[in-house]
């Protein structure tokens, strides 16, 4: 075997591989990306679904104060 032989039988398919690995890196890099992004919309959805709960939850919360302070002030007067 000539070192021109040796040479091409050791550099191709390593170039083969580098090509492979680098067109692996690529998708896997595309495809985290997407993820990640997907991942950040459903997290700020969430985010946003708990916000307007609490503030429901809140919002009633201020009612039901609003009734109890009624009615206490109403026990107040009748003593």
């Amino acid at each position: 075997m000539t070192n021109e032989q040796l040479y091409l039988a050791i550099g191709i398919p390593s170039l083969i591989n580098i090509g492979l690995i680098s067109l692996l890196y690529l998708v896997l890099s595309r495809q985290i990306e997407t993820t990640s992004t997907a991942l950040r919309n459903e997290v700020t959805a969430l985010r946003n679904e708990m916000t307007a709960r609490f503030e429901a939850a809140h919002q009633g919360l201020l009612r039901v104060e609003g009734v109890l302070d009624a009615r206490l002030k109403h026990l107040e007067q009748s003593l």
